[in-house]
């Protein structure tokens, strides 16, 4: 860079490295995907449309969870909401169900990230995530669903935190199997 004058000028440019504690790995579990849960074979069943069809659409879940003073999780999300869309899910038998919004509220990755109480909630969040859509799917087997984790695909997108997640394996939970 040059001065006003047209003289090169020195600039001092400062860095940070990063440079693990460990030899072996984190002293902490990394996340894995959800559990697994097995589900039955959907029957599959020619049906003709007719008339309206109906979506149920579950917006902004926020599966989230922070530690107590006594280190147990405890939900952020609203499990009597789930249990009431749930219930919905299976009265209604819509012919789609649509996850919109943030379903997966990362507290740990978002200005709560060095607050104790949310750090190490991602995997708990994933798991109640995992078990969720293998709920719905149960409730009603035979139509279609779609999903939009949007905290995930976005909020993690534009963070600084992306290539550290990748690396620690975060990403998608793995599909629950159908049993067959």
């Amino acid at each position: 860079m040059k001065g006003d004058d047209g003289e090169p000028r020195v600039i001092d440019l400062h860095g940070i490295e990063f440079v693990p504690t460990f030899a072996d790995g984190p002293q902490w579990p990394v996340v894995t995907p959800g559990p697994m849960v097995k589900l039955p074979a959907a029957p599959r069943q020619a049906r003709p449309v007719v008339g309206f069809q109906t979506c149920v659409v579950l917006p902004d879940i926020q599966l989230g969870y922070f530690r107590t003073a006594s280190n147990d999780l405890e939900a952020i999300h609203d499990e009597a909401a789930i249990s009431v869309a749930l219930q919905i899910v299976k009265a209604v038998k819509p012919s789609l169900i649509v996850l919109v919004g943030d379903n997966l509220d990362l507290c740990e990755f978002g200005k709560y990230r060095t607050s104790p109480p949310f750090q190490r909630t991602t995997q708990a969040a994933i798991d109640r995530a995992t078990v969720l859509c293998a709920q719905l799917r149960l409730r009603h087997p035979t139509r279609g669903s779609c999903g939009s984790p949007a905290t995930m695909r976005n909020g993690c997108r534009t963070s600084s935190w992306t290539t550290p997640l990748r690396r620690s394996g975060y990403g998608r939970a793995t599909r629950p199997s159908r049993g067959r």
